[in-house]
């Protein structure tokens, strides 16, 4: 019987460390999952204000397209109308030098 008490405390023994062991790290396995659960939850944040710059970059590169596309109309219209002008006074000094 006193060999059998003995067994019983050296396994008692070895069960109680083997389950400090695995309490320690299944607490460590806790706050690694923590930690990546925190870096989860804030790479989510990230994307999230990354979307809403899209979404806002987008409205406002068409707003701004939009008055390009105007101000390059304008200057194709006086581009045009310069053209056209000096195509007019070239044409006139050349009946004006022929004139003479």
């Amino acid at each position: 019987m006193d060999l059998s008490n003995l067994v019983l405390s050296i396994s008692g023994i070895l069960i109680v460390m083997l389950l400090g062991i695995i309490g320690f790290f299944l607490k460590k396995q806790i706050t690694v999952v923590e930690c990546l659960t925190d870096s989860v939850n804030a790479l989510n944040v990230s994307m999230e204000l990354v979307r809403n710059n899209e979404s806002n970059f987008r409205l406002t590169c068409g707003l701004r397209h939009t008055n390009i596309d105007k101000t390059m109309d304008n200057h194709k219209a006086r581009l045009d109308k310069h053209a056209n002008e000096i195509a007019l006074l070239q044409e006139n000094r050349k009946t004006n030098t022929h004139r003479k």
